[in-house]
């Protein structure tokens, strides 16, 4: 059972007041984990993941699918050291996080945050009507590209391990991040078409083995590393507060309206899709 817990959105002041008036800032995730297209903002331990996008792990370093094996069982690496795969279409999703600020309902207080969450900005956005809060997003989602999107949100499982072989998905981070608590709200409008840079970068050979259609994604909103969506004024579901006040849990709740107090769980929404066919970046080496 996890602790209930209202959505937090930590930033500077001046973004905050662009939150609060409804704009939600959506990110490619290649902006957090690609290096070469990381902005300035986003190079440091924070905001930076080299594994974002990570979508299987190998065990061991041993990349299965690259290995020479003779007729007495000797395994020869082809490329050693390999962790795992990074999927190429998920580079181009685009990401909104929040903290998820949990409540303590035995002890009747919220949990203290990491002090490293004031890294993020000078100002904490307090959604304390987060259903709310969500169901704009999805309408606004709806509103604007119709039928052609895919979306899920729910709380980050901080649980890629390297000593095992599993699949991962957009909401998978390496354990090392787990003092973040973070919320994440995925958005797929690329339905597995490439970026030109992706299909300009692919090989003869990588072209005839591939085992389905390659299109060329013309979306400028899939294209782009960022968009907004404008949800509206947030003020009747939300308060801004200095990010220290989060250290203190009986300020958190004098800010909060009683009839909000305590919060509770989000469902989360899981929205299923068939897997598509895509190309995979190898991570060599851990971050």
């Amino acid at each position: 059972m996890e602790n209930p817990y209202f959505l937090v959105k930590v930033v500077d002041k001046q973004w905050a007041e662009k939150f609060m008036d409804g704009e939600v800032f959506m990110r490619a995730i290649s902006c957090f984990g690609d290096l070469s297209r990381r902005s300035k903002d986003s190079q440091n331990q924070f905001r930076g993941d080299v594994l974002e996008g990570f979508s299987y792990s190998f065990k061991n370093h041993h990349n299965p699918f690259e290995h020479i094996e003779d007729t007495s069982g000797n395994i020869s690496e082809i490329a050693p050291n390999q962790v795992g795969l990074i999927d190429v279409l998920k580079y181009r999703e685009k990401i909104f996080c929040l903290y998820a600020l949990e409540y303590d309902i035995q002890k009747s207080q919220f949990i203290v945050p990491d002090e490293r969450i004031s890294e993020f900005g000078d100002t904490a956005v307090i959604v304390y009507r987060p259903q709310a809060f969500l169901y704009r997003v999805c309408q606004e989602m709806l509103g604007r590209f119709g039928k052609d999107f895919w979306t899920s949100f729910m709380r980050v499982d901080y649980d890629v391990d390297f000593s095992t072989e599993r699949p991962y998905d957009e909401f998978s981070k390496a354990p090392s991040y787990s003092w973040q608590k973070e919320f994440r709200i995925a958005l797929d409008l690329a339905q597995g078409k490439f970026d030109p840079d992706t299909i300009s970068n692919i090989t003869d050979f990588a072209r005839l083995t591939f085992p389905g259609k390659i299109e060329e994604d013309t979306n400028p909103d899939s294209l782009a590393d960022s968009i907004t969506l404008n949800i509206g004024d947030t003020r009747d579901i939300s308060i801004s507060v200095p990010v220290f006040t989060l250290f203190d849990g009986k300020a958190i709740e004098s800010h909060i309206p009683k009839d909000a107090l305590p919060p509770y769980s989000i469902t989360p929404l899981i929205v299923p899709r068939p897997p598509k066919p895509t190309f995979f970046k190898l991570v060599s080496q851990l971050p």
